[in-house]
């Protein structure tokens, strides 16, 4: 159909005549068709779009409450409840020192954690709820003392209720020391003072993760300053092999986890899984790297200084170089002023010699996730409980 056709058909002498009762009826059906279309069209994008933020929050909270379980099941000395090779609606774990920790759903369907008394609950919206929790104990005699975790989180909408699962598997290290309050007095983005030596640590809330902002710089164990010059460790915190790393934080705080650096990467923007994303191995993601580092000349140009995004997420990683072995197994120290290395607490699966790590390098703006071997010195940062 033509404009002119459109506007109105001709009379015998040429011109223009308007429309019938009966053309004017069906174009207007038409219009009419065509913006309840449009409408539904609108109303479905911004649906979706309503879903994808309420399961992103459903995500948050379901990933927030796994890691603070799973950071208490790495202190825990013993799982009372359930019994070994049983299951139960409530875990408490059997501590070094001071009364049991019980998680638990609270009579509103929140998670609930009481320790001596104290009782807090770690939800915090009234529109997400715990509708299923359950723990399994899988440790057996000669075995590593183990615990899964399996929570299903529902958002609780007007018109729709969202449901997620959450399944996660934490051994018991009991290489920490105790946790001495359920309370949460102290909080993110104070000054944290490590009780063993009085030294000072300023902290970041990012996403549901409170880290520290600078390297652990606690003397103990196999430690050792960039370059044996105490300077370094003034500015880049100590190095540490992979089994010091793990007593290295102060009580409250733990090495993190490989996923709780996943964690840390796809709040920052990092797909979570495929190709180049969090679970990839080698160089992934985007500038997440550079979010990560500090905006401080201490880096060398390149790439991860470059981005217009550098230091956005306030975690302020230094370039605190690593020490290692060489090929004749003579000890030496790499790539100052260039990378950051830091340990997880993960083993590699394959090959208990070596565990997780992560890179940041002036040259890239991603961040790299590969494995390395136990005895380098790498640094470490410590997340909040």
């Amino acid at each position: 159909m033509n404009i002119k056709s459109f506007l109105g058909k001709r009379n015998k002498e040429g011109g223009l005549r308007g429309f019938t009762l009966i053309e004017f009826l069906i174009y207007g059906a038409i219009v009419t068709l065509i913006l309840v279309a449009l409408v539904l069209i609108a109303v479905n994008v911004m649906g979706a779009r309503e879903k994808m933020n309420v399961m992103e929050e459903v995500g948050h909270y379901g990933k927030f409450s796994m890691n603070r379980i799973t950071a208490y099941i790495r202190h825990a000395k013993d799982v009372d409840t359930p019994q070994p090779g049983g299951e139960s609606d409530s875990l408490v774990l059997v501590m070094g020192t001071g009364a049991p920790i019980e998680f638990r759903r609270g009579p509103n369907d929140n998670l609930l954690i009481e320790r001596g008394g104290e009782t807090a609950s770690l939800a915090a919206s009234e529109n997400i709820k715990f509708s299923d929790l359950n723990f399994k104990n899988l440790s057996y005699p000669d075995s590593a003392k183990t615990v899964r975790i399996e929570m299903e989180l529902s958002f609780i909408g007007s018109e729709e209720t969202f449901k997620r699962k959450f399944y996660t598997t934490e051994n018991l290290l009991a290489a920490f020391e105790d946790i001495e309050s359920v309370g949460w007095e102290w909080e993110c983005g104070d000054t944290f003072t490590d009780e063993r030596d009085g030294q000072e640590y300023a902290t970041v809330q990012i996403g549901n993760q409170c880290w520290m902002k600078e390297n652990m710089n606690y003397e103990t164990g196999s430690s050792w300053c960039y370059d044996d010059d105490p300077s370094n460790c003034d500015n880049y915190g100590r190095l540490y092999d992979w089994d010091t790393a793990l007593n290295a934080c102060p009580s409250g705080w733990i090495l993190p986890s490989d996923s709780d650096f996943q964690n840390l990467e796809t709040e920052l923007g990092m797909c979570a899984s495929g190709d180049g994303c969090a679970d990839d191995i080698s160089w992934r993601g985007t500038n997440e790297g550079s979010k990560m580092a500090a905006d401080d000349p201490l880096w060398e140009d390149g790439d991860l200084m470059d981005d217009p995004e550098v230091g956005e997420s306030g975690f302020d990683a230094l370039p605190g170089g690593l020490g290692r072995y060489d090929e004749e197994d003579n000890w030496y120290y790499d790539f100052g002023l260039e990378r950051v290395h830091y340990w997880t607490s993960d083993s590699y699966e394959e090959d208990n010699e070596k565990a997780w790590r992560r890179v940041l390098w002036a040259d890239y703006s991603m961040v790299n996730r590969h494995r390395s071997f136990k005895y380098n010195a790498y640094s470490v940062r410590c997340l909040r409980m």
